[in-house]
């Protein structure tokens, strides 16, 4: 029950790179582990309830990433035992206690076809943003491309002609000077 829901988790959130961690995170019994939020879902709380309750040690987790990107992945044997816990107790919402009872997992599906259609729309979204940057990328490289071509050009230009004036400035030195010696030939008869 426990690994055909972490499948089915996986596979409705689109989530491959957490199945493939899911075959190195799986505890002894090979129960396996899902996100603080599936285990909110199942249980009806919040993902921060989730964390506070790993962290009092009521659900078992192990943690992945670190900083920011860190993030918990829970037991699914412990979500299924604090489950049974809370209906034992009548901690689960009314309207979930009967499909608890048959199987502790089944408000998971009904969160998940909401929560993949969201992600299916926020994923379109995400990908019409890289889309118009990817265009916006190839405009302006194609625009620098462009734009450095043309300065390639106009230095060469540049060049040519500060060479064709260095060329005339040694030249005119040349004349001046054949100029100065002529007009010391001429003024002292040499």
């Amino acid at each position: 029950m426990g690994e055909e829901l972490t499948e089915n988790v996986h596979a409705t959130r689109g989530e491959d790179a957490v199945e493939t961690r899911r075959g190195a995170a799986e505890d002894a019994q090979g129960s396996g582990y899902v996100t603080t939020e599936v285990a909110a879902a199942a249980l009806r709380i919040s993902p921060r309830t989730v964390r506070d309750y790993i962290h009092a040690g009521e659900l078992n987790a192990v943690s992945e990433g670190e900083g920011v990107q860190k993030r918990w992945l829970v037991s699914i044997d412990s979500v299924q035992g604090l489950r049974e816990q809370r209906r034992s107790s009548g901690e689960l919402p009314r309207d979930n206690r009967d499909a608890a009872a048959d199987d502790p997992f089944t408000a998971v599906g009904a969160v998940d076809a909401a929560e993949l259609v969201a992600t299916v729309q926020e994923l379109q979204y995400h990908l019409g943003k890289a889309e118009a940057r990817a265009e916006l990328q190839a405009v302006a490289e194609s625009t620098i491309r462009e734009e450095r071509d043309r300065l390639l050009t106009q230095l060469e230009e540049e060049r040519g002609r500060a060479e064709a004036e260095r060329e005339r400035a040694e030249q005119l030195r040349e004349e001046l000077e054949q100029a100065r010696r002529s007009w010391w030939r001429r003024f002292f008869g040499f």
